[in-house]
């Protein structure tokens, strides 16, 4: 113990002897374990941290596949009456239930509010394997028509929202306009279908009304024990195969034949984290690519650094020192630098973090239960230690081969293959340089692929829009009169304000709030005569088009009389007419919802709209008046948009005007469209923020280990230069020896690094949008950057080499 401490204590004051060797080292080890430990902290909590439920591998969410989907849909959610058949003919699940994510309207007499929600039927917790922390979960009872309204909260909305008074369960809390009876409180924990849900409210089934019902739930169930995912879609194939003897009007076998139905099974957890995997994944890449940077950069300060302490380390053996003596004092400091470099580490993961929720929230799911857990910091510390090992063993093989007579008379100066340390050098550099060229690449199609989404047509305006949405509670507007009353005097009043040039209402406004698909029948359409294809409806108030700017191209908008004329009449976008009508006029065409409902005459054809995805051609489109059966039983909940020159101005405006008219409608989602169109993209612009932070970080890197290689080339060829100067080469020719030697490392690990880019940016195929893997733009750039940069770097060691007094140098020699 003695020796060890004396060994800690040597390592601790050559420490301090070095500082700047020390601030180097620690430095680097903590910025590249900081960010290393951060990124893999999120990945951790959202990726691999198992979901807080019993069993959870034998839990899949389970949709509907089909290669002829209507409308090119390439999956479909369940329906209540789906839901029913699989609960009632199944043999392999041990749960079935339904369950979609809401915002609910809490109105405590105080002031209303919205809360986030879950509609789900009563096996769902079944499904998760979880019981009711006091009271009662939901019972199928619960989802029966004019069954008692009741509810069921969480945990935390128990303590926050309850104070966790014991009385909560039996109290009643005003839901959507409803008063609710709380039934049950779930375990801490349980956040299910979204991380901050915190109210399950029971989901209606009237198994009278099932044939026809809308594809909008997720379903999810359970697996029996020892059943596997092989046995239960057999046995899924096997009930899709009695549709039709369950449902024969809504699924007729011919057109299951047409269909050719299969399921997908999704496991839970990506059922919740969806399509965030992918960026996580490019920036985990992106990290580790910096991390092996960092461990090059101090393998090779080490290098230098331990091929001038040779000689004290001969010296120790030469004295009679035993090989173990040496052996653990070498460890001995290579570790104590892994520990200074792991707590820094650890501290730099621990900011990052905090960066990383702030800036992912609302971007990334499950990012409030990310912390730096057990796993993010024995990677840290095993990363540390495992370096400061490799470190100490390469000075101990180089020990081992030392000639002691020739490191003694050196007397302190670097010994040994000189050469060797030199080319080892420059395979770390030009490793580094190769990794920089992988992230400067990926960093190049997510900026390109960033800006081709900006410049994508909307086919809407932004700048001047803002966007709004209320909730009408039952109680209050029971009919859809009562609702479309409301609307149009809330639009009404929205003209009035100050400043304010159009406004409007609609179901759903591009990229935000939702969308609902309604099957269509096109007359004269033999295709749709046979099977209805599911398009896009918007219900809007007149104005609508006004109001985003969206063009006019043929016949008319529509008007707040078109509801009510015994003609019904429709709008719809350019996408939709011209894959019905080419070549044609729309107007005067018809389309009805369905086979059944009343034929619908179009007056005007609108210029096409990117609803949801920027990055798919514009879809087709019907905007149907504010009527109740085009607005699909969502009438309660409607968007309102405003064109203002400062429509940030309106922001609280708008919510007092409404809250004067009536305080118990909650109004939300309030911003600019521009401040949506920033949303959207969001996930891409956080994937491509962390990655350009990795690329710059590499790069900065690179030129530290690039200009440490040249120093050391310099000062171990001061002699050869020296007798080139006095041999008359000029100090030009000097410096550009150096500045090749520089090239010359970073063109070959340029040239590994574009080769690497073929394989890397596979990753990243899926986020890219109107760019290739190989865009020469981004791979241009990149070799241009570094290319740059090693000139920078090498330009310090090629003046110094120049500047050389050849006559002082030899003298010395």
């Amino acid at each position: 113990m003695g020796a060890l401490k004396q060994d800690v204590s040597d390592a601790l004051r050559g420490m301090w002897r070095q500082p700047g060797f020390v601030a180097v080292v620690a430095v680097s080890l903590g910025v590249g374990l900081g960010a290393a430990g951060a990124v893999l902290s999120l990945v951790d909590a959202v990726l691999i941290r198992p979901l807080p439920y019993p069993e959870v591998e034998q839990v899949y969410g389970v949709w509907f596949k089909s290669p002829n989907f209507p409308g090119g849909l390439d999956r479909v959610r369940q329906s209540p009456a789906t839901f029913v058949h699989l609960r009632d003919q199944n043999r392999t699940f041990a749960a079935v239930a339904l369950a979609d994510a809401a915002m609910a309207t809490i109105d405590d007499g105080q002031r209303v509010r919205r809360d986030p929600s879950a509609w789900v039927t009563a096996d769902l917790f079944r499904v998760l394997g979880v019981e009711a922390e006091r009271g009662r979960a939901l019972d199928e009872g619960d989802s029966a028509p004019g069954a008692e309204p009741v509810v069921v909260i969480s945990h935390d909305y128990w303590a926050t929202r309850f104070g966790a008074r014991t009385d909560a369960v039996g109290s009643f809390l005003d839901v959507d306009g409803v008063r609710r009876r709380i039934v049950g409180v779930l375990p801490q924990g349980v956040r299910f279908p979204e991380t901050q849900t915190g109210l399950w409210l029971p989901l209606t089934i009237d198994p009278t009304r099932l044939e026809g019902s809308d594809f909008v739930n997720t379903g999810y169930v359970r697996l029996r024990p020892g059943v596997d995912l092989a046995t239960a879609d057999a046995d899924f194939m096997r009930m899709v195969d009695l549709l039709p003897e369950t449902y024969p009007t809504f699924f007729p076998r011919p057109l299951l034949a047409r269909l050719q139905l299969s399921s997908l099974f999704v496991p839970l957890k990506d059922e919740l984290v969806g399509d965030v995997r992918q960026p996580l994944l490019v920036v985990l890449l992106g990290v580790g690519a910096v991390l092996v940077i960092v461990a090059t950069n101090v393998a090779g300060l080490f290098i230098v650094r331990n091929a001038s302490r040779l000689h004290d380390l001969a010296v120790r053996t030469a004295a009679g020192a035993p090989v173990s003596r040496v052996v653990r004092a070498v460890h001995t400091e290579a570790l104590v630098y892994g520990l200074v470099g792991a707590l820094l580490g650890l501290v730099g993961a621990w900011g990052t973090l905090g960066l990383l929720r702030r800036v992912g929230a609302g971007v990334i799911p499950r990012i409030s239960e990310v912390g730096l857990g057990l796993r993010p910091t024995l990677a840290i510390l095993l990363v540390a230690l495992a370096l400061s090992v490799a470190v100490a063993s390469f000075t101990l093989v180089r020990l081992r081969a030392l000639d002691l007579g020739a490191a003694l008379r050196a007397g302190g100066k670097s010994v040994g293959p000189a050469r060797r340390t030199v080319r080892l050098r420059r395979l770390l550099v030009a490793a580094q340089v190769s990794l920089a060229v992988v992230l400067l690449v990926n960093t190049g199609l997510l900026l390109r692929t960033a800006r081709g989404l900006q410049a994508v047509p909307l086919g809407f305006q932004t700048g001047q829009q803002l966007g709004l949405r209320v909730f009408l509670p039952e109680r209050d507007y029971p009919s859809f009169d009562d609702a479309r009353r409301f609307h149009h005097e809330t639009v009404d009043a929205l003209l009035q304000l100050p400043g304010v040039e159009a406004a409007s209402a609609a179901s759903f406004l591009p990229q935000r709030d939702g969308r609902v698909f309604v099957p269509w029948q096109v007359e004269g359409d033999l295709a749709t005569a046979d099977l209805p294809t599911p398009r896009l409806l918007v219900a809007v108030d007149a104005g609508y088009a006004e109001a985003l700017g969206i063009p006019v191209l043929e016949g008319r908008t529509l008007t707040r009389q078109d509801a009510l004329t015994e003609q019904p009449v429709v709008a719809v976008s350019q996408a939709f007419a011209e894959t019905y009508w080419p070549g044609r006029s729309a107007l005067g065409q018809r389309i009805r919802s369905g086979s059944q409902g009343p034929w619908l005459s179009v007056v005007g054809v609108l210029g096409d709209v990117r609803q949801r995805e920027l990055a798919e051609p514009p879809p087709p489109i019907v905007y149907a008046p504010l009527v109740e059966s085009a607005s699909t039983a969502r009438w309660r909940e409607m968007s309102f948009v405003v064109r203002a020159p400062d429509p940030e101005r309106l922001i609280p405006v708008v919510g007092d005007l409404i809250g004067a008219r009536d305080r118990s409608v909650p109004v939300y989602d309030v911003e600019t469209l521009d401040h949506t169109l920033g949303a959207v993209t969001a996930r891409l612009r956080y994937t491509l923020w962390l990655t350009l932070a990795a690329a710059v970080s590499a790069v900065f890197l690179c030129a530290v280990g690039l200009y440490g290689l040249l120093a050391q080339v310099v000062t171990e060829g001061r002699q050869e230069m020296a007798v080139r100067l006095a041999l008359g080469a000029t100090n030009r020719s000097v410096q550009s020896r150096v500045l090749r030697q520089a090239l010359g490392v970073v063109g070959a690990g340029i040239g590994a690094g574009l080769l690497a880019t073929a394989f890397s940016t596979r990753v990243l195929r899926s986020l890219l949008f109107d760019v290739s893997t190989t865009d020469p733009a981004a791979m241009g750039a990149a070799v241009t950057l570094l290319v740059v940069v090693a000139l920078g770097a090498a330009w310090l060691p090629a003046r110094k080499a120049a500047a050389l007094p050849p006559a002082l140098i030899l003298r010395e020699s």
